[in-house]
């Protein structure tokens, strides 16, 4: 495959070209995934799980799976300009096909969106477990940093993998899939184009939640409404971060597959 020609500027930029297109469309798209996200952050913060990443990763199953459904229609939409809600023609020989196809991809992307994130939150956990993030470098011993280092560079390989369920949501054959993700070079140019997508939209996080929360830090309205504002601003960001990938990296797949129009 010949990867000579790609552009992780070019097709991060379109990225956000079409996010902006189709706001409006994909604002209908969000709502219902981005409140059922909303419901099980408050529920997973008030069961104090927020330090147990095995416990907090069960408790958003839900919001994976709305979250899945909603990046499965935005990947057909890139992919085959299909919307949500399908409207039907009336003929019903017609209709039936194209409601199984997108039936099986929006499904398929859903499911396979909520075993990627439940596979990333277990792997998390093995990291934390190998080495603690708040473990000072004297405490770690070597054959724990050794191992940290092979789950590091083992992460770095199986990048590609993560983004499965945007093909999954494309009706693109196994064999097809795993021939594509296995080419030389993939790795770095879909890293390329997720971290000019992702990077953005979190830094823009950052700064909305300190210009909007840290006059009130230390203060008791804080404790209530500003930790509540704080969540909202999280998952409303984190939604549309995911929306930013999803384009990025389907029009990147597209190419990869040779089906850039």
């Amino acid at each position: 495959m010949n990867m000579s020609s790609f552009s992780v500027i070019d097709t991060s930029s379109l990225a956000y070209q079409t996010v902006w297109r189709e706001r409006r469309y994909l604002f209908r798209l969000m709502v219902f995934p981005l409140l059922i996200k909303l419901a099980c952050f408050i529920f997973a913060l008030s069961a104090g799980f927020q330090d147990n990443i095995l416990r907090l990763t069960l408790c958003l199953i839900p919001a994976y799976l709305a979250e899945g459904w909603m990046i499965a229609h935005f990947v057909r939409l890139i992919g085959f300009n299909q919307r949500w809600p399908f409207r039907p023609s009336g003929d019903i020989d017609q209709d039936r096909p194209q409601i199984i196809m997108r039936a099986r991809g929006v499904l398929g992307g859903a499911v396979a969106y909520t075993l990627i994130n439940m596979a990333i939150g277990a792997f998390i956990a093995m990291m934390m477990t190998v080495i603690p993030f708040d473990a000072a470098p004297d405490d770690v011993n070597p054959q724990s940093a050794l191992l940290g280092l092979c789950l590091l560079a083992f992460s770095v390989w199986a990048f590609r993998f993560v983004w499965v369920h945007i093909l999954v949501a494309l009706d693109i054959p196994p064999q097809r899939m795993l021939m594509m993700l296995a080419s030389r070079g993939i790795t770095l140019r879909l890293m390329g184009v997720w971290g000019l997508c992702y990077v953005p939209v979190m830094a823009a996080m950052l700064m909305l939640v300190s210009l909007l929360f840290s006059p009130f830090a230390g203060t008791e309205s804080m404790a209530s409404a500003g930790q509540f504002g704080v969540i909202v601003v999280r998952v409303a960001f984190d939604t549309l971060k995911a929306l930013f990938c999803t384009a990025g990296l389907t029009l990147a797949f597209q190419y990869f597959l040779g089906q850039t129009k």
